[in-house]
This record gives structure tokens, C-alpha cells and sequence, in this order.
């Protein structure tokens, strides 16, 4: 039977891993980077040849039957042969229960072993398909080797497995329907070819290679993890250290747990990774992947990964659907190709590296946040420090949060970068930068950003859409070339450069603020100190703008600087624009440092426009700079005219808030009505102007009712049933009614509560009345919610009565010369006309009616010599009346002008009593409109600036006409103009007024009204009293010496108000009319409040002195921004501002401070800028580097000369010493506190240490850790216990530690590139030259070709075919890691089959017998046949023979050839004769003789009765 291999090794094969190939000349980019991969592939220890557990197979034939057929006669479960109690060998469907414990079972065909009991096997081979099924357990322990080793294997029965080698083996297909729990030393579950598939909970832990692999060497190679938890513990070193590998595919579907952990946790050498469940990944190897796919993409749902390497490796593409969290040594995640998307939450996390990375080698590199908070902590330092970067475009949607922190946060090397949500960036590397596009655009939502150097820098335009805060060491934000544009809150602060650039080095260099508070504080030093600068133009369009610099606030280097109006400029000492128009200067010509540009108070008037009545809409109208503004406004509303609040409505529509309340909002409309229950009180409207601050309120009106200048019908009385009916009755209009005489000028207000109004004006419409009586009916149009009832009152009388006596009488009158105008109901006649009166009974058809006597006609209550007119007898007025004749006709002729010029007569009768009858008319020049009595609704308030148009005006006479109505005024001051039109109504103008008080008097054709009628307008100043006060900047940080101006608002901007001003620390600054001085001594961080007050009102600025102290001391002084550049004075010291603190020179320390203590910066470097030494006076004895947080110390050379402590660390903090020279002689140079874990990491280092007293280095109770450099001296010194020690344990004094040598080439090579080889006979491997003496591990590509020792090289041919021996080594101090190797051709070799004897004589009855001896040299399975089975008969595979006849046959032995060997047979003959003894015949005598039977074995006669196995002796075997 073949021997079955199952790993085949492949060649070791660097793998380029997220940092290659991107090679530019500029700093800060991506540089090339490699780390060793391997192929999915190990050299293993060859199986155990199956031919070893191989016995002969248990026949039973009957004596008296011939040609009887393998197997046991009659079994119901076929394929069961019985073996000695070792090994079991079963095809078909077993019973696990029919086989013994601990049994060694061989596959001799397919098999489906059935768990019908439980049960514990040693293993199970064959290189057949297995089936384990059932419900119970297998337990296979094997501490031998493979505890399966099968073809193909499916396991449906609960699986325990342990193993000295491999637990789970097969050549194709493993298939898991029940829980496993396989332990093995070396690869745990695993498959050359076909597919791994995983349908339950698995359990995978080997101490080395793969917990579960799948090789797919020639086809196949995928695992599939359908549901279950699949814990796959794989081993930590070595080149097959995976939890779960594959050579094509790695597929887990919703709903599935994987937790996989090795060198590498998760690897696909070819194929893709997706798994959709939830995954734990931990590698733990150098350079290991928590999940890496070498050729594919990957794609995860929730995964949890920890790393000594890289976090997730994909080559062509990594999509993140599900919570993703990494910490690792190396990239946290990312792509070599393709794009990287992510759709959730994100956290990576490492040491050094990228966090996220999409490489973009050949092709893509974009990365693209759909979702979810992203949180990526790269390194701080090394060319592949980022928090995020990609080779092609970042992108973030709305809605995304981005935290990156790195070297540089965010890096996109060729595309751009566009982030639409949240981000906070973080560069703590060198010339890092917050966000970075190298060669391409940037546009920005909300972000906020500190870097050790750049905040935002963009190659090709910059846009700013949300709310940015940088706080950088250099440039806070700019481009390269292109515009940079703001349109949201910026603020940039930089310690030195430009806060805010657009460098137009090869086109662009503009800078567009749109929109925004944009506050930038360059630095107050060097070329680039200004607050914003731009090659090309900085146009300023809407917003504020603080602009501050050392060398000038705002400048336009090649352009100009466009400020759109209504902004203003704003300095401390005036100013504007530069003539050239390159920057903002003081009024003496010379640039501005500190420019401030925002909107101008909102200026103008407004007024509402008429006169506010309930029911009427009334608007406003702006003049003045408001007037060409766009506006917003809200109405208000106030009981007194002194507390107002905006008046609220709800929306139509407007949902309920509670179920009961709508929402309600503040009227912002153009205009309001006024309602009802709102008379009385005052409006106005509050109106502000976009471009501009504040706020104006219009002068305030009281809500009242217009006056009614409609003019009543007069009613048509009708009788109807003896009551009083209106045929046209008017629903506007209401109606009294008397019994009685009465006239209009005696109706009373409880008159008119009594009147009604019709419903509808359709019909009749009773009044009621009496009969027998003369009903009057008074109306007028009635009072509405907007209007006062009407002045002019009509009348008409209804007598209902059937009396022929006089009840009443009536007046009319008309005209006989000339002809009445009926205007607005009154009657007006002209100079001279003559009127008819007739005296008229009422009833009409009275038997005692005479008439009225002449002296009771009066006009004008004269009987005779009225100077308005005279009654005569006749029409042609020749006889004038008698006074003492009755009359009932009369003419009066009119004789000069008169308003409401009264005819009446009087009568007395006993039975009536007095009746009395008049009327009224106006006698004008031209019996048209009547000269005015007066007017009334005239007399009001308004505002300076201020014009009301349309106000009502009543007046009497109703016909007359305000129309042409001129005035006299008096008062002092500028009154406002005053005019009537034709509508009857006023306007005034009070745009040009002075406030004061002035009376009018109306004039009429140059007189003043008959009655002498004044009214009165006053003018206010339109001034208000001041809400507030607002101070355009409420925080300021200024520098000493500075001078600023602080700019306060009145709120309204139509108030006014003295405001004084005020300091709260007059030692630091100091504030007169709003300009502010800071004190040239004032200390870093010293504050004063300036407050500006007025009537109460008042707003405060916070002034902070500038600078920053820093938690640093260099000999006792505080390290501040104002000494950083110099810390004492002297040259020695410098520090950035951020984390490097810079030594350039010698220096002794004579006090007992110490030199340098670092008690809040953290990741402090301390960088040597010059040899240099540091030395202790003789009385100087304290610590000289007080380190209390992390702190890194790199550069050139430098001695430090101790009387004490040289270093010591407190807190758990990591001293590093990274590419370091030192020189250190002290008591104790290197002292841990050795109570709080402090680490000390020793990096590509020269540390030279001599102690004088304790220990070089010690009480590091957290670790020292040693890399890329070794200890030279003293020799055997290692690290332990938090020190440097010698062999014996004890802390050494003296000590040299030195760099790694550079490492060269292995220099490896084999004599041969290609060898042939035959299996079955000695290969002489080619010399391999290895001139170094290097370590050599040697493997081959294919084991199933040829298998490799792994410390000799030498080679063992298996099979014919191709594989590659490859020599590998780790390399050594001095030399790389390196792989040489050949190819090795096997041929199949030759099979020597013979056997001891070419024919053997036996009797048909000997008792004993020996039969020829196979020779098998090669151990090859063969096949028995026999040529006469009529003769003897043979078992194909023992070559057991059992005789059946006298006769001659020949047995042979056949291999038919497999991959190792070519066929080959051998064979002999059996010659069969009668029988010539009788020893054994009484056998067939004894009892139950026929259940006797006779087996030849190797010669030997064994015989079987009842069950029980004899020799021939008759001893139980």
C-alpha cells in the first residue's frame, strides 16, 4: 500500500505587505518595507507506512467446501476481518462496538465507522474515504503519531483527538458535522487537497504548525465554517505557525465564532477571506497576521485582533462590515491593492506602522468609511507613521467620526482626501501633519487637529465645510497650489509659520472665505509669521475674520486683499487696505498685526407702516443701510410699552406637541393682524439684516380701533302687521327703535347696547315697534373688531295706527332753487338756493292739522333775522312769513355759508303735547363740499426718522374733505411734514425730525377750521433703551506689549447709551475707550477681564497673556514658549514646543536641581544635537534626568559625568534609547523607581556605562528590552530581573552595548540547480557552499515527492515527480536570512519481488507445511492469485493459501505500480499430492467433526473448533 503523506512544503517567499514600492524623493512618504511570508507549506515527518500494522487476515474455510469467497459467511455488517488484538482493518459499515478498545484500525476500502457505544481507538488509516457517524464518542489518542490518516474523512459522531503528530489527516475532502476536539504537536486537522468543511464546534490546538490547515496543493484548498465556534490554536513559530490556513479560500457565514490565534491567526495563501461571524484573532509570531490574505481581498463582520505583526492583511482589496477592533506590533489593518471600505466601528491600535493602510501598489489604494467611528493609533515615528494612509483617495460620509493619531493622522500619498464627517487628528511624529494629501486635494467637515508640525496640508486645493481647529508647531492649515476655501468656524493656531496658507507655488494660491468665524494666530517669528497668507488673493466674503502675526496679520503676496461689503476692518489704530492692496495697515501706513474684519452693527430705521387695528395687517418699511439689506424680523407685543416678548402662533398644521399643546413659533412674517384681545397693547417689530450684528426695533403703537369713516344707508321702513320691517336692512349696520319722538343728538351709549343687527340683508327684517305711534329707527355702522362705530347716524320714521288725529308731525324739506348734493348723507346747498318746507302730519291724513304757527319756524333757532336765511310765503321769497299765521309750506332762502345749518319747527297740542321737528344741511359756496369743522385722529407719537402713512381722519362736516388741508406748526426743532389725501387720510413724515413736541393747525383755503381745531405730534429721538451689550470678542490672547481694539455692540443698534469701560487686572492690561494695552511684563498665562458696561448692561473679554508652560525644567527653569528657542540663555537648550527637547552643546551643573525633569510630556525625545558633555559640579548631587513620563532620547554623542543618579524613572514610564550614543559614568547611571514596572527599551544603540557604585542598569521591574543591538561587554552579560546581569546573577557595573553589525548577504548556493533522483536508491545531495557557517533548515516543496531531513539535507525520493529542496536559514548577527535551492527530479525506481522457492511439494492432507517466503525489499503492496484455484485457493491480500485438490498451481505475487515504483510480480509453484499418512484423520471423527476446520498459515496448520483456535500438538492457541 502507498505510505501516505499529507503536508507538502513550499518554498519560503518574501512578501511585500502593505509598505512596498512607494518610492518618491520628498519627505514624508510611504517608503518600501518587507516582511518574510511563507507559502502554505512545512516539511513534516512522513507517516508511518501502513504496511507496518499489516497481518495476515484471520480466513475460516471449511474443510469440506471448496472455492468459498473471502469474507464471513452469513454476516450481516460485511468487511469485518479479525486480526490479532493490534489491528483492526474494516471497510463498509462498522460497529464501533464490534472492534476492541485502543484497537489500531487500517482502512482496507471506504468506510463508515458507526459510534454505536463510545468508544477510544489509537488511530485510524487508509488511504480510503472515512465516515464517522453515530451518536456517541470517538476517542482516538495516538502518542505515536497521526491519530487519522485517511483519504477523505466526514465526522458526524463527537470527535476527541490527540496526537504526537498530526491529529486529523486526509488527502482531500474533511468534512465536520459534529463537534471536535482535536490536540496534536503538529498540524491538527488538515488536507492536501479538496475542502475543509465546517458544520459544528471545533477544537483545534497543536503546539507548532497549523491548528487547522488546507494545503490545496493540487486542487481544492478552501475551509468552509458554516456555523459553529471554531477554536483553532495553532503554533507560534516556525513557517506553518497558523491557527487557520488555507491555500485557496477561508469562508465563516453569519451566525459562525472563530477564535484563531499562532504565528499568524487566519491565512489564505491564494484565495480570499470572508467571514461573516464573529472572530477573535491573535498572532503571536514575528511577523505574524491576526488575518492575512497573501493574493485575495478580505472581508470581516465583527472581529477582535491582537498582533505581534500586523493586525488584518488583505493584497487586493479588505471590506470591514462589523465591529473591528486590532492591537498590534505592526499595521493594524489594511490592503496591498484594492480598495478598503468600512462600514462599522474601528479600532486600531499600534506600535508603529500605519493603523489603517491601503497600499495601492499596483492598483487601487482608496479607502472608503461608509459608516461607523473609526479610531486608528499608528506609530509616532518611522517612514510608515500613520494613523490612516492610503496610496489613492480617503473618503468618509456624512455622519462617519474619524480618530486618527499617528506620526501624521491621516495620509493620502497620490489621491485625495475627503471627509464629509467628524474627524480629530493627532501628528505626534516629526514634520508630521494632521491630514496630508501629498498630491491631491482636501475637503473637511468637522474637524479638530493637533500636530507636532503641519495641521491640514493639501498639494492641490484645500475646502473647509465644517467647524476646524488646528493647534500645530507649524502651519496650522494651507495648500500647496490651488484655492484654499473656508465656509464654516476656523480657528488655526501655529507657535511658527502661517496659521493659515495657500502657497500658489505652481498655480492657485488663493484663499476664499465664504462663511464662518475664522480665527488664525500665526507664529510671532520667522519668514512665514503671519495669521493668513496666500500667493495669489484672499477674498473675504461674509463672516469675522482675527487675523494675527508676527510680521503682518493678513497678506496677499502676489494678489490682493477683497473685503465684500458690508464687512468692516477693524485695528488698533485704524486704518484699512494697503494702498497696493497686499495687506491691512494702520492709519501711519504700517502693517497691521492684528486684523479684525466682521459685519457692521445693523443700521437704519424701521417703522410700521400704519396705524396697528385689530383685523388689519400692518407691516413695516426699512430706510436707510437696512433698507438694502436681506432681513429677518419678529414681531413683539407688550402690555405697557416698557416689558415686550415676541409674540408666538401656532403654524398651521403644526403637529401637537403633547397630544393637546401645538407647538408654537415666533411670527416672523412681513406682516401681523392684530387681534381683538390684543387692544390696548403696544407692537413692534424687531428686524435684523443678514452681513451685519444687532438688531433695530420700530417705534412702538398702541393697538386701537380706526376710526369708521363709512357712511350708514338709511333704513326703508315697511308696515307689516302693525309692526316696523327694514326692506333693505344691512348686516353691517345696527338699528335702535322709539316709540317715541327723539333725535340723534340725544342717543346715549345704553342707547345703542340695545341696537341689533340683521343676520342677513335678504328679505324684511323686524324691528318691532307700536302702533298708534310714530317709530323712529336710528342706525349706524356698527362697531367691529377693528373699527369704531361711525359718526354719522341716519334716521327714518314708520307711524302704524289707523287715528285720523294728529299724533305727530314731520319735517321736510327741499330744494326749490338749485338742487341738494346728498353727500355721505347730508345735504348741501349753495349760497342763495331757496328751500322748500313742508310741516306734515303725522297721520298724513289728521282731521286737526293747521298747520304751524310763523313764529315757530326758526333757523339757526332764529324766528326772524337769522343771518343765514329768511322765511317767505312764497317760492319767489317776495312776502316773508307772519308770525302769527299758521303755515305748513315755507321757503327759506339761504343767505350765506353754514355748516349743519338747522331748520326746525315747533308744534303744542293739548292732546300730543310739544313736537318739535328738524333738519340740517350745509350751505357752501358751491353746494358741494362743505369747509371742515374740524378733524379728529391726528394727534399721535412717532419716532425721528420715522414716516406713518394712511392714518383715518375723522371730521365733520362727513361731506367735507381732508384733500388740500394745509397746517401751521409750532415747537422747537425740525417738525415733521404733515399731508393729506385725497383718500382722507394723513401722513407723516418724520425722516428729517428733530424730537420735540409740535402743535398743528389745520388750515383750510388759508384759515384755520370754523372751530379752531389743533392737534399734536411728538417726535422721540427713535433711541431705545439697551437690551445688552455685546463685545464682538469675548476671549483674546494677546502678547506682551500688544495693542488691541475691543468692539461693543448696543443691542438694539438704535439704542444709546455711555459705555465705560473696565479691568480686572490693571498689571496685566490695561483699557481706555476700548483699546487695550497688555503689559510688556505680563506673565505667560496671566489673565484680565475687560469689562465695557452700559445702563447696567455689560459684557466681559477674557484677556489671557500668551505663551505656554510646559511641564519640562532644564536646571530649574520652567520650559515655556517664550525660552524654548533658548531655555537658558546660553544656546545648550531648545525645545519645539511639542515633544523634542534639543541639547547642542556641553554644560555643567552646579546646583541640586536636576538638569532635565520631565513631569508632563508625554513621549518627551530628548535629542542630541551635538556631541556635547554633561558633567555635575563637585557639589551638585541630585539626579540629573528626572524622567516621570515616556521619554526617548536619540542623536549624536553624549558623556554624561554623574556624582549621582545619571537617569532615573518614575510612574511606569519607558525609558528609550533609540539610536542613542551615550556615555554614562555615575554612581548609578540607570535607575528604575522599582516598585512602579518601569520599562527601559535599548534600540540600534551605543551605551557605554560605568557605575561607580549599585549597578549600570537595574530596578527596571517592567522589562529591558534589547533591539537591533547586543551586549559586548562584559561577555555572557544578559538582561533579567530588571538589570543587566553577569552569568553569575549578580548586577553588573561596566558595560558596552553596541549596534547589531549590518548584515550582509547569507552567501548561500548549492553546487547543482537541478538533480535527478530514483526512488529506492541512494541520492548524493549537492554540496551546499555555506561559507558563514550559518544555520541550515532544509525542506522540500512536496514531501509526497521527496522528503528532506530538516538538519542534513538529506533526501529520501518518494514518488516521481518535481519538487524544490530548499535550504533556509534565519541568518545571525552579522548575515541575513536567505533561502537557496534545487530541483530535484524523481523517477520511479524498481521493485526486487521474489520469493525463497520457485515450487514446494505438499501432501493434500500434511498437518504441516512451509510455503514460500516473499522477498519485499521495498515493501510494496502485492497481490496473491492463484492460476487453479481448483488446486489451492489464496487470499489476495495475506497470501494465506488453503488446499483444496490434488494438483499443480502457481501463486503469484503482484504489484501493479504506483507513483514511487514501476509493476513488478514474482511467483511459485504449488504442487498438491495425496495423501500417505493418516496422523490427522480420525479428525473428521470426533464429534461435531463437520464444525472442524483447517487453515494454512505461513506454513503452519492451525485448526478451529467451537469458536477456539489449536495447533497441532492440540494445545488453545
Amino acid at each position: 500500500m502507498k505510505k501516505l503523506l499529507l503536508f507538502i512544503a513550499s518554498m519560503l517567499m518574501t512578501v511585500s505587505i502593505m509598505a512596498a514600492d512607494l518610492k518618491t524623493s520628498e519627505p514624508m512618504k510611504l517608503a518600501e518595507t518587507t516582511i518574510k511570508g511563507v507559502a502554505l507549506s512545512a516539511p513534516v515527518e512522513e507517516a508511518p507506512s501502513l504496511s507496518q500494522f499489516e497481518v495476515p487476515i484471520v480466513e475460516a474455510i471449511k474443510l469440506s467446501e471448496k472455492n468459498i469467497p473471502d469474507g464471513i459467511e452469513n454476516a450481516q455488517r460485511t468487511g469485518i476481518r479479525k486480526a490479532p488484538a493490534a489491528t483492526v482493518k474494516i471497510s463498509g459499515l462498522v460497529d464501533a462496538s464490534t472492534i476492541a478498545d485502543n484497537a489500531v484500525i487500517e482502512l482496507v476500502g471506504n468506510a463508515n465507522l458507526f459510534m454505536d457505544v463510545s468508544k477510544t481507538f489509537k488511530c485510524i488509516s487508509g488511504d480510503y474515504a472515512l465516515t464517522l457517524s453515530g451518536g456517541n464518542t470517538l476517542t482516538l489518542s495516538n502518542a505515536e503519531g497521526y491519530a487519522i490518516n485517511v483519504s477523505s474523512v466526514t465526522i458526524s459522531c463527537h470527535l476527541v483527538v490527540q496526537a504526537s503528530y498530526v491529529a486529523i489527516a486526509a488527502t482531500s475532502d474533511i468534512t465536520i458535522n459534529n463537534s471536535v476536539n482535536a490536540t496534536s504537536t503538529n498540524t491538527c486537522i488538515g488536507t492536501v487537497n479538496g475542502t475543509i468543511t465546517i458544520n459544528a464546534d471545533v477544537t483545534a490546538t497543536t503546539s507548532s504548525s497549523a491548528a487547522i490547515l488546507n494545503r490545496g496543493l493540487e486542487n481544492g484548498g478552501d475551509i468552509v465554517i458554516n456555523k459553529g465556534t471554531v477554536t483553532a490554536t495553532g503554533g507560534n513559530t516556525g513557517i506553518w505557525a497558523y491557527g487557520i490556513a488555507a491555500g485557496g479560500n477561508i469562508t465563516a457565514k453569519e451566525g459562525t465564532v472563530i477564535h484563531a490565534s499562532g504565528g499568524t491567526g487566519i491565512y489564505a495563501e491564494t484565495g480570499n477571506i470572508h467571514l461573516a461571524g464573529e472572530v477573535t484573532a491573535n498572532a503571536n509570531g514575528d511577523d505574524g497576521s491576526g488575518v492575512y490574505a497573501q493574493a485575495g481581498e478580505v472581508s470581516l463582520s465583527t472581529i477582535s485582533i491582537s498582533s505581534s505583526g500586523v493586525g488584518i492583511s488583505a493584497y487586493n482589496g479588505l471590506t470591514l462590515n462589523g465591529v473591528t477592533i486590532t492591537n498590534t506590533a505592526d499595521t493594524g489593518l489594511g490592503t496591498v491593492n484594492g480598495t478598503l471600505t468600512i462600514n462599522a466601528d474601528v479600532t486600531a491600535t499600534t506600535a508603529k506602522s500605519a493603523a489603517i493602510l491601503s497600499r495601492g501598489r499596483d492598483q487601487g489604494g482608496d479607502i472608503v468609511i461608509n459608516k461607523g467611528t473609526v479610531t486608528a493609533t499608528g506609530g509616532n515615528t518611522g517612514i510608515w507613521a500613520y494613523g490612516i494612509a492610503a496610496g489613492g483617495n480617503i473618503t468618509a460620509k456624512e455622519g462617519t467620526v474619524i480618530h486618527a493619531s499617528g506620526g501624521t493622522g491621516i495620509y493620502a500619498e497620490t489621491g485625495n482626501i475627503h471627509l464629509a464627517g467628524e474627524v480629530t487628528a493627532n501628528a505626534n511624529g516629526d514634520d508630521g501633519s494632521g491630514v496630508y494629501a501629498q498630491a491631491g486635494e482636501v475637503s473637511l467637515s468637522t474637524i479638530s487637529i493637533s500636530s507636532s508640525g503641519v495641521g491640514i496640508s493639501a498639494y492641490n486645493g484645500l475646502t473647509l465645510n465644517g467647524v476646524t481647529i488646528t493647534n500645530t508647531a507649524d502651519t496650522g492649515l494651507g495648500t500647496v497650489n490651488g484655492t484654499l476655501t473656508i465656509n464654516a468656524d476656523v480657528t488655526a493656531t501655529t507657535a511658527k509659520s502661517a496659521a493659515i496658507l495657500s502657497r500658489g507655488r505652481d498655480q492657485g494660491g488663493d484663499i476664499v472665505i465664504n462663511k464662518g468665524t475664522v480665527t488664525a494666530t500665526g507664529g510671532n517669528t520667522g519668514i512665514w509669521a503671519y495669521g493668513i497668507a496666500a500667493g495669489g488673493n484672499i477674498n473675504i466674503k461674509s463672516g469675522k475674520v482675527v487675523a494675527k502675526g508676527g510680521l503682518k496679520g493678513l497678506f496677499a503676496e502676489k494678489g490682493t486683499i477683497s473685503i465684500t461689503p458690508p464687512l468692516i476692518v477693524i485695528t488698533a489704530a485704524g486704518g484699512g487696505i494697503s494702498a497696493d492692496g497686499h495687506t491691512v495697515v494702520y492709519d501711519n501706513g504700517d502693517p497691521a498685526l492684528r486684523v479684525v474684519i466682521m459685519d457692521p452693527p445693523v443700521a437704519g430705521v424701521v417703522s410700521l407702516n400704519s396705524a396697528p387695528t385689530p383685523g388689519n395687517a400692518v407691516g413695516f418699511t426699512l430706510s436707510g443701510e437696512i433698507a438694502s439689506a436681506q432681513t429677518d424680523n419678529v414681531w413683539q407685543i407688550s402690555d405697557d410699552d416698557v416689558t415686550w416678548q415676541d409674540i408666538v402662533e401656532s403654524p398651521a398644521g403644526a403637529p401637537a406637541l403633547d397630544g393637546v399643546h401645538q407647538q408654537r413659533r415666533a411670527v416672523t412674517t412681513l406682516t401681523y393682524t392684530p387681534k381683538e384681545s390684543e387692544m390696548g397693547k403696544y407692537l413692534r417689530v424687531k428686524v435684523a439684516a443678514a452681513g451685519h450684528t444687532g438688531y433695530i426695533y420700530s417705534p412702538s403703537r398702541q393697538i386701537a380701533k380706526k376710526i369708521c369713516t363709512d357712511v350708514p344707508v338709511v333704513p326703508t321702513l315697511t308696515n307689516i302687521n302693525d309692526k316696523v320691517y327694514l326692506s333693505n336692512a344691512k348686516t353691517t349696520q345696527e338699528y335702535i327703535i322709539f316709540n317715541y319722538s327723539k333725535e340723534a343728538s340725544s342717543l346715549t351709549a345704553s342707547d345703542w347696547n340695545n341696537a341689533v343687527t340683521p343676520e342677513s340683508e335678504v328679505g324684511f327684517f323686524e324691528l318691532g315697534g307700536s302702533s298708534n305711534a310714530n317709530n323712529t329707527v336710528f342706525t349706524r355702522v356698527k362697531e367691529t373688531p377693528s373699527t369704531l362705530a361711525s359718526e354719522n347716524v341716519v334716521e327714518a320714521r314708520l307711524y302704524i295706527g289707523t287715528s285720523v288725529y294728529l299724533q305727530d308731525i314731520e319735517l321736510n324739506i327741499s330744494e326749490t332753487v338749485g338742487y341738494f348734493q346728498n353727500i355721505n348723507n347730508e345735504l348741501n346747498c349753495k349760497v342763495g338756493d331757496v328751500i322748500r318746507c313742508d310741516a306734515v302730519p303725522v297721520p298724513s291724513n289728521a282731521t286737526n292739522w293747521y298747520g304751524i304757527s310763523g313764529s315757530n319756524w326758526t333757523v339757526d333757532n332764529r324766528n326772524t333775522g337769522s343771518p343765514y336765511g329768511t322765511f317767505y310765503e312764497d317760492a319767489d321769497c317776495t312776502v316773508p312769513i307772519n308770525t302769527s299765521t299758521n303755515y305748513k309750506t315755507v321757503y327759506l332762502k339761504t343767505l350765506t355759508e353754514k355748516n349743519y345749518l338747522e331748520v326746525r319747527i315747533l308744534y303744542y297740542n293739548s292732546g300730543i303735547g310739544y313736537k318739535s321737528r328738524a333738519k340740517e344741511f350745509n350751505v357752501t359756496p358751491d353746494g358741494y363740499f362743505p369747509l371742515l369743522d374740524y378733524i379728529n385722529g391726528c394727534s399721535r407719537t412717532i419716532a425721528a426718522g420715522e414716516k406713518i402713512t394712511g392714518i383715518e381722519v375723522s371730521r365733520r362736516p362727513f361731506s367735507g374733505s381732508v384733500y388740500g388741508l394745509t397746517t401751521e406748526v409750532s415747537g422747537e426743532g425740525i417738525a415733521p411734514v404733515v399731508s393729506f389725501s385725497l383718500y382722507e387720510t394723513m401722513t407723516i413724515n418724520a425722516i428729517n425730525a428733530t424730537p420735540g413736541v409740535y402743535v398743528y393747525t389745520p388750515l383750510q383755503n388759508g384759515h384755520p377750521l370754523n372751530n379752531n381745531t389743533t392737534f399734536t405730534i411728538t417726535v422721540t429721538d427713535g433711541k431705545y433703551g439697551v437690551d445688552s451689550l455685546l463685545l464682538r470678542e469675548n476671549a483674546i490672547t494677546a502678547d506682551p506689549d500688544e495693542v488691541l481694539e475691543l468692539v461693543a455692540q448696543l443691542m438694539p443698534t438704535n439704542s444709546e447709551a455711555e459705555i465705560t469701560w473696565t479691568s480686572s487686572n490693571t498689571s496685566v492690561a490695561t483699557v481706555q475707550n476700548g483699546i487695550v494695552t497688555i503689559a510688556e511684563n505680563a506673565p505667560i498665562g496671566a489673565m484680565a477681564t475687560i469689562t465695557a458696561n452700559a445702563n447696567g448692561k455689560s459684557d466681559e473679554c477674557e484677556i489671557t497673556v500668551s505663551g505656554e508652560e510646559y511641564d519640562l525644567y532644564v536646571a530649574s527653569t520652567r520650559v515655556t514658549s517664550r525660552n524654548q528657542d533658548d531655555i537658558l540663555g546660553d544656546g545648550t537648550f531648545s525645545f519645539d514646543g511639542m515633544s523634542t527637547l534639543t541639547i547642542k552643546g556641553d554644560y555643567t551643573l552646579n546646583n541640586s536641581a536636576n538638569l532635565v525633569r520631565n513631569t508632563g510630556i508625554e513621549g518627551l525625545y530628548i535629542n542630541i544635537g551635538q556631541t556635547c558633555t554633561i558633567s555635575q559640579g563637585s557639589d551638585s548631587y541630585s539626579t540629573l534626568f528626572d524622567l516621570r513620563k515616556n521619554t526617548t532620547i536619540r542623536g549624536e554623542q553624549m558623556t554624561v559625568n554623574g556624582n549621582g543618579v545619571a537617569f532615573s524613572t518614575q510612574g511606569g514610564m519607558t525609558l528609550t534609547l533609540d539610536s542613542a550614543n551615550l556615555v554614562v559614568n555615575a554612581i548609578m547611571p540607570f535607575k528604575g523607581s522599582g516598585i512602579a514596572d518601569d520599562n527601559m527599551n535599548i534600540i540600534n544603540s551605543n551605551l557605554e556605562v560605568n557605575a561607580s557604585g549599585t549597578a549600570a542598569i537595574f530596578s527596571f521591574t517592567g522589562g529591558i528590552s534589547l533591539s537591533n543591538c547586543y551586549i559586548k561587554t562584559p561577555e555572557g552579560a544578559i538582561v533579567a530581573n530588571g538589570a543587566i546581569e553577569d552569568g553569575n546573577g549578580s548586577q553588573v557595573r561596566n558595560l558596552l552595548i553596541v549596534p547589531n553589525p549590518e548584515k550582509t548577504e547569507p552567501e548561500l548556493a548549492f553546487a547543482l540547480s537541478e538533480a535527478t533522483a530514483t526512488v529506492g536508491e541512494t541520492f548524493i545531495v549537492p554540496t551546499l557552499n555555506n561559507p558563514n557557517n550559518l544555520a541550515i533548515t532544509y525542506y522540500s516543496e512536496n514531501p509526497m515527492i521527496a522528503k528532506v531531513d530538516a538538519e542534513t539535507g538529506e533526501v529520501t525520493p518518494i514518488s516521481a515527480g518535481t519538487t524544490t529542496i530548499i535550504a533556509y536559514t534565519d541568518g545571525n548577527l552579522y548575515h541575513m536570512a536567505g533561502q537557496v535551492s534545487y530541483t530535484l527530479i524523481v523517477l520511479k525506481g524498481s521493485v526486487s519481488l521474489s520469493f525463497t522457492q520457485n515450487s514446494v511439494n505438499v501432501r493434500i492432507d500434511d498437518e504441516e507445511f512451509v510455503l514460500p517466503t516473499l522477498n519485499n525489499p521495498q515493501d510494496v503492496s502485492v497481490t496473491y492469485s492463484s492460476s487453479n484455484p481448483a488446486v489451492a485457493t489464496v487470499l489476495a491480500i495475506s497470501g494465506d493459501v488453503t488446499l483444496v485438490a490434488t494438483g499443480t498451481t502457481t501463486i503469484t505475487a503482484t504489484f501493479l505500480g504506483d507513483k514511487s515504483y514501476n509493476e513488478a510480480s514474482a511467483s511459485y509453484d504449488l504442487i498438491v499430492t495425496d495423501s500417505t499418512s493418516t496422523d490427522l484423520n480420525n479428525i473428521s471423527t470426533l464429534p461435531n467433526a463437520s464444525s472442524v476446520q483447517k487453515i494454512l498459515r505461513n506454513g503452519q496448520l492451525i485448526i478451529l473448533r467451537d469458536g477456539k483456535t489449536y495447533n497441532v500438538m492440540g494445545q488453545e492457541l
